[in-house]
């Protein structure tokens, strides 16, 4: 595992397959068993020997029984509480919006009563944009998650793109003329003479 984040991850995506193909529980935990490695695979193998003798013989760990082992090892309840906290004060900051937006997928999971409904999240996900392309998709009205991603992405697209235009178009204009000077004058030249008055 890469971290607790990529360890839910993987249980996640292990639960998903197996509720897929319609699995018993025990069918799980041996297909989640052989996909351990690395440091997993040696924590299980230590572990599955105590919970068999503590169910009893012919007792099959349930695969919520897997899950709240592998958990309790490799995503403790901290580390949940600490993802909720970061999905609070989430913010766009300096990412871009897909960026923003899978970053806020991987962490909304973790607070979910502060995106109970999609009008909750979409609330959430556009005050936590940056705000010159939240002033773009604001007045827009929009309802659903997903339209405010596409179009927060699509805003910021098209930002960058003028940018981009802008700085080409300044790189390729000419230097400014500059007016050539006036020689300086010395002393008390002055451009014409005056003329002596007739004696």
């Amino acid at each position: 595992s890469k971290g607790p984040l990529a360890a839910d991850s993987w249980i996640i995506s292990i639960q998903h397959l197996m509720e897929s193909l319609q699995c018993t529980d025990a069918q799980k935990v041996n297909y989640a068993s052989l996909k351990l490695t690395g440091e997993a695979s040696h924590w299980w193998l230590a572990r599955k020997g105590p919970i068999a003798e503590e169910l009893g013989q012919d007792v099959p760990i349930t695969w919520e029984r897997f899950k709240q082992e592998f958990d309790d090892r490799f995503f403790p309840q901290t580390q949940r509480l600490q993802c909720a906290r970061d999905f609070q004060d989430l913010k766009q900051g300096t990412m871009t919006v897909e960026q923003y937006a899978a970053r806020f997928n991987e962490l909304s999971r973790y607070a979910p009563t502060l995106v109970a409904t999609e009008e909750l999240k979409v609330h959430r996900f556009l005050y936590g944009l940056v705000p010159r392309v939240r002033d773009r998709v604001i007045c827009l009205g929009i309802k659903n998650y997903l339209e405010m991603v596409d179009r927060a992405t699509l805003a910021e697209k098209s930002m960058k793109e003028v940018a981009t235009d802008f700085a080409q178009r300044k790189r390729s204009m000419p230097p400014p003329a500059h007016p050539s000077k006036k020689p300086a004058v010395s002393g008390n030249y002055t451009p014409f003479e005056k003329k002596k008055a007739p004696m």
